[in-house]
């Protein structure tokens, strides 16, 4: 059985390593359909290591073998890449799109 202080500071700890992270939804919707990943799925972003969008952008790029050349939307609003990573908050759905996706998207939104 643990000391109370230990157990404290067992808990602390883990509060402190969790703040660092967020759980993001992400839609993978513009991906080719031959693609065997899932197009929704949870990741887990940790924000001491990715400090704007840009990298978010690179993560799920990286993790997912798809181009560079994305867009990132949250709420249907574009996230743009040297954006906080900290806009983000916990649950958030992520739309993932390639740029020509991206240029569709926008034009829709003009009119």
């Amino acid at each position: 059985v643990l000391p109370r202080w230990r157990l404290a500071l067992n808990i602390a700890r883990d509060m402190a390593e969790r703040a660092n992270y967020v759980r993001i939804r992400l839609q993978l919707d513009a991906v080719a359909s031959s693609m065997s990943t899932a197009r929704k799925c949870w990741i887990l972003v940790n924000t001491s290591q990715s400090q704007v969008i840009a990298d978010l952008m690179h993560i799920i790029s990286h993790r997912f073998q798809l181009t560079a050349n994305c867009s990132l939307y949250l709420d249907e609003y574009w996230l743009p890449p040297g954006e906080s990573i900290f806009i983000l908050k916990d649950g958030d759905i992520i739309k993932y799109c390639n740029i020509i996706d991206s240029i569709i998207m926008y034009s829709f939104q003009l009119h």
